[in-house]
Formats: structure tokens, C-alpha cells, sequence
């Protein structure tokens, strides 16, 4: 810990420092994992207190400016409220069980308290919202991440908020209409049909108004579309929110005094989908899908044009597979084949599936939901790059970004 405090005791994320994650031997008992009871032998509180204190007190002495914190899980179960060792901490961390910890601090008041691992559902944000005396919360998880697949074939946990791309899913739309002081709106469609991309049962910020059933293959006509219903989600935090499918208006429906997401049952029809949402009867915000048409080119968005020439910086580039109207099209799968010119080079490519075992130190990679990303890095501190994306059938996509001196 002290090279890390040395190092990193003046980075501005750096907030509070935590001692340990779950960490049953600080603690005053030895909890079973899998039920809320003891099972093992009891730990006297004076040994605990002995373990946490001298650590605590090494972290102040080596940043006295920050609070230090410990991630608790089953702090009731573990009688960490009763027993005087939650109040050890300088803020009070709690994992899960958000009702426990806001409880804890009624209980005591001078307490400070904060979420060290939390879901990500409403019950989790009503939680904060309704407590001001929860200071915040983490997410598991920010990113989906390598590990913790749930089985093959998957080959990363899916419990991110972003894709490995750094694609919202739909938690992560809910959860801006959620925390936003700016007018917030995003128009998402739930991930039921066969065919469609995206996890079951989970919303998906998805860019088109398309068909359940995509074309066979590239050139082949589109497999008849069943009629069907979508569910559709409007993540907003707007007074009104009305939906309308080609023009004709589908409802409106007012903000949810709980926060609960806006949806609608829609009867699939192409052509475009469009929300626009409403505060004091005035339109502050627009959002819309549209039916894509069959693949026809390739579109790189770059996130930004400047690449330092630092090798801890990389700068993201996104192929999307679109129509010739620039429609992403959701159910393209194209492999995307790119090719760099310029003091660059590129570091990685992924796409975000949970499934694709491709590895990520290529020039090419498969499209899934219609996009791959390429990762740049600049190998100068000047000159221009320029990245060229290639498919078969597809007109190719070109970006210019430039090569600058690392930020001192």
C-alpha cells in the first residue's frame, strides 16, 4: 500500500482508500458464504480490531487527507453494526443489502456510509435517491470483463454496464435518465425475438427500428417477417415522454414517481420510431430507430482525432456496418479487415460479444450488432494516421486522426 498511496495519493479519482474486499478473516465471526448464519468458530472482536486497526492507522499515516474504508458483505450477519467494528471505519462500506446499510445509519447518525458493490437495479437507486446520507455507490460491474463467464460458451462476465467496447447497454441508458440534471432521453427495444442480437430478456440500446428476421445471407432476400410485438423502453427523465411510429402517435406517458422505466408494446411495423420527450409542455429532446435496409458500406467513427504518442494511451475507432442511408444495421456479422498508414499502430480490436473467442491482437474482426472497434495506438509524436476498413460487399470506411506529443 505505501508505493500505491505514494504514487497515486494526489491522482484526483482517488477518494477514499478500502483495506480489503469481503474479506471474512477481519471480521468478528467466520459467516457461510451461502447462507446467512455462522458456521464456524467465533472470532473474538478484540482480534478483529487488532487485524483492521494497524492498517487503518498505516493509511492515514501514509495519506492523512483521505478516509479509509473496508467492503463488508453481510455486515448484519456479521454483527458488524452491533459490535463496534463498522465504527472502526472512517466511512462505513457496505456490499449489497442497501436498505441494511442506510438503516445502519439511522441507527447511528454520525456515521458516514457509502455502497462499495451494489446492483444495478432500481431498488438499488431508490436506495440512494431516498437516503442522502449514502454518499454513493459502485457498480459491479462499470465494463464487462475477461473471467467469470458463467460457462462456455462465454468468454467474459456480461455484468457491465458498458460492453468491452465501451457500448452502453441498457442499464447504463436507465441509469443516466436516473442521475442526469440535463434532459435525458434514449429510445431502447428489449432483446425477446429469435434472431435478435443482444442478451434475452435484457433492454439494448439498439440503433435501428429493424426486422426480428435479417436477411439469410448477404445478397439473399429477407426472410419473411411474422407479424410480432416489440417491447420498447424509453429511458428518460423528461415530465412526458410520447412515442410515435411513423408519425402516428403510440401514447404519452408521464415520468413514474418511482423511476420505473417508460415502455410500450409496439406492433412491428418498418420505417422509423421516434420518442420526443416533454418538460413543462415544452420538447427539450428527440430520439429515433429506423429500419435498416441491407448492408452496404462501412462508416469509422473515431472518438477523438488526436492520438498522444504515449503508450498508456489509445485512442478508440468504431466500424459500423450501415446501409447505403447510414443505418447501422443490427444483424450484420461481416468480418471488417483493417489496415493503417501512419506513425500508428493498431493495438487491439474486440466487437463486445460474450461469445467471440477471436483474438484481440489482429487487424480484423467479426461484426456483432453491426459494429467492431479498432484500438489505435501513435508509435510518434506528430503525423497523420489514417485507418481504412474493408468487408466483402462493402464500400470501405476511411479516418484520419492525428499523431501528437504525449501531455506532460
Amino acid at each position: 500500500m505505501a508505493a500505491r498511496s505514494h504514487r497515486d495519493r494526489n491522482h484526483p479519482s482517488i477518494v477514499i482508500w478500502s483495506l480489503g474486499n469481503e474479506i471474512w478473516d477481519i471480521l468478528p465471526q467466520n459467516p457461510d458464504p451461502a447462507a446467512d448464519q455462522f458456521t464456524g468458530p467465533v472470532r473474538p472482536i478484540d482480534i478483529a480490531k487488532n487485524i483492521f486497526t494497524p492498517m487503518r492507522d498505516l493509511a492515514h499515516q501514509l495519506d492523512p487527507s483521505r478516509p479509509v474504508t473496508l467492503a463488508v458483505l453481510r455486515a448484519n450477519v456479521a454483527g458488524a453494526y452491533t459490535n463496534g467494528f463498522a465504527d472502526l471505519m472512517d466511512v462505513v462500506g457496505q456490499n449489497y443489502r442497501d436498505s441494511e446499510l442506510a438503516n445502519a445509519h439511522k441507527d447511528k447518525p454520525e456515521r458516514k456510509i457509502i455502497g462499495t458493490e451494489n446492483y444495478k437495479t432500481l431498488a438499488t437507486w431508490i436506495a440512494l435517491r431516498d437516503n442522502p446520507a449514502l454518499s454513493g455507490q459502485f457498480l459491479w460491474a462499470g465494463v464487462d470483463y475477461l473471467g467469470e463467464s458463467g460457462g462456455w460458451p462465454n468468454v467474459v462476465s456480461p455484468s457491465g454496464i458498458l460492453d468491452r467496447t465501451n457500448a452502453p447497454n441498457g442499464d447504463a441508458l436507465e441509469r443516466e435518465a436516473w442521475w442526469s440534471t440535463k434532459p435525458v432521453l434514449h429510445i431502447a427495444r428489449m432483446a425477446t425475438t429469435p434472431g435478435r442480437p443482444g442478451r434475452p430478456g435484457t433492454a439494448q440500446g439498439f440503433a435501428d427500428w429493424s426486422p426480428a428476421a435479417p436477411a439469410v445471407l448477404p445478397g439473399q432476400p429477407a426472410l419473411p417477417v411474422p407479424p410480432h410485438t416489440e417491447t420498447v423502453s424509453v429511458y428518460s427523465n423528461c415530465d412526458e415522454v410520447e412515442l410515435f411510429l411513423n408519425d402516428n402517435s403510440l401514447g404519452v406517458k408521464p415520468k413514474d414517481p418511482g423511476d420505473k422505466t417508460r415502455t410500450w408494446e409496439v406492433a412491428w411495423t418498418p420505417g422509423t420510431l421516434r420518442a420526443i420527450g416533454k418538460n413543462k409542455d415544452k420538447t427539450v429532446i428527440s430520439d429515433e430507430l429506423k429500419t435498416a435496409e441491407a448492408p452496404a458500406k462501412i462508416v469509422l467513427t473515431a472518438e477523438r482525432t488526436k492520438v498522444p504518442h504515449d503508450w498508456d494511451d489509445v485512442v478508440y475507432v468504431r466500424a459500423a456496418v450501415t446501409d447505403a442511408n447510414g443505418v447501422t444495421v443490427p444483424y450484420a456479422t461481416n468480418v471488417i479487415h483493417f489496415a493503417l498508414a501512419g506513425p500508428g499502430q493498431i493495438a487491439a480490436v474486440d466487437n463486445g460479444s460474450i461469445t467471440d473467442h477471436d483474438p484481440f491482437h489482429a487487424a480484423q474482426r467479426r461484426a456483432w450488432q453491426g459494429t467492431c472497434v479498432a484500438i489505435l495506438r501513435a508509435t510518434a509524436s506528430a503525423g497523420e494516421i489514417t485507418l481504412t476498413a474493408s468487408g466483402d460487399g462493402l464500400s470501405d470506411g476511411t479516418a484520419k486522426l492525428e499523431a501528437t506529443a504525449a501531455a506532460r
